[in-house]
């Protein structure tokens, strides 16, 4: 007995799988082929899917009678005393202090999940002098359903400006109405403008050279991050995180709420252009300025 699920399942790996299991709803395959057919179907899998997540559990003779499998996911199984576990990571990202700057992030690979699932960094000032401020606009607020529509990102070295990077991104995603209205940008502007979404990580990710990165409300921005490079295929790097949403919180009182726009308000900064990812940037590097003049007093 086999299971398979299957997201965003492409026509031609919908009528494989039908042939030997199954669909006994939109994306979940169930039959009891040999295991050679298994082997057979979960290759074709692998190698059809490219932006979907798929998941296989069959019969097996083990103490609970089956066995996971999973690919293009960050979940996977895990063995606890013997028994499968499904482990569902999460990007926790904690307020770095000047004791003991640090950051969380989970691992996109199985195999290195060990190895770095607790990045740590060496105490360094929270406010480094070399750093690349980051953000993205994007179709909407889920990180495995949406995409990134555009990026935006600012290299400083020795506190001060040296480089800028902005790409608007094309995207299998559909923009919807409102997310066009709220920044401007068209799914005809990205057809045309646009970079292919895995050419323009790599050029961020080359763009950062391994340099801290600064965002505000950084926990969206690495989600969306992660689940595009496990997307496209390209490699994750752990980058120390410096958000700002989070030291706004620990240095500023008495404001309805952190917002990027709240805060800047509250500094009377103003705020002509919103919601594109470059002048997003300025303004977060603004910001970081202005907790730093805090934190030093």
């Amino acid at each position: 007995m086999i299971v398979i699920t299957v997201s965003s399942c492409p026509p031609s790996l919908r009528g494989d799988l039908s042939k030997w299991l199954f669909e006994v709803q939109t994306g979940v395959y169930v039959g009891n082929p040999g295991k050679r057919v298994r082997e057979m179907l979960w290759e074709r899998v692998k190698a059809t899917i490219k932006s979907g997540r798929a998941v296989l559990v069959y019969s097996a003779r083990c103490e609970q009678g089956f066995e996971i499998q999973t690919y293009h996911t960050t979940s996977y199984p895990k063995n606890f005393d013997g028994l499968q576990l499904m482990f569902h990571p999460e990007i926790k990202l904690e307020v770095i202090s000047e004791e003991i700057p640090k950051v969380k992030v989970p691992v996109l690979s199985q195999d290195k999940l060990q190895e770095q699932a607790k990045k740590a960094f060496p105490r360094e000032s929270v406010f480094p002098d070399s750093f690349v401020v980051l953000d993205f606009e994007t179709t909407g607020l889920d990180p495995e359903k949406d995409g990134i529509t555009e990026i935006g990102a600012i290299k400083v070295i020795d506190c001060k400006p040296k480089e800028e990077f902005s790409s608007l991104i094309r995207t299998d995603r559909v923009l919807s109405a409102e997310a066009s209205k709220l920044t401007g940008i068209t799914n005809e502007m990205l057809k045309e403008f646009g970079l292919d979404e895995k050419t323009a990580l790599e050029k961020l990710k080359e763009f950062c050279d391994d340099l801290p990165v600064v965002c505000h409300n950084a926990k969206f921005d690495l989600k969306f991050l992660q689940s595009a490079c496990i997307r496209y295929g390209v490699s994750y790097w752990t980058p120390r995180v410096i958000d700002t949403l989070q030291l706004s919180r620990k240095y500023i009182k008495g404001i309805p709420n952190y917002r990027l726009q709240t805060l800047l308000a509250h500094f009377d900064i103003e705020n002509e252009q919103q919601h594109r990812a470059l002048p997003d940037c300025k303004l977060t590097l603004i910001m970081l300025e202005k907790l730093k003049e805090i934190a030093a007093k």
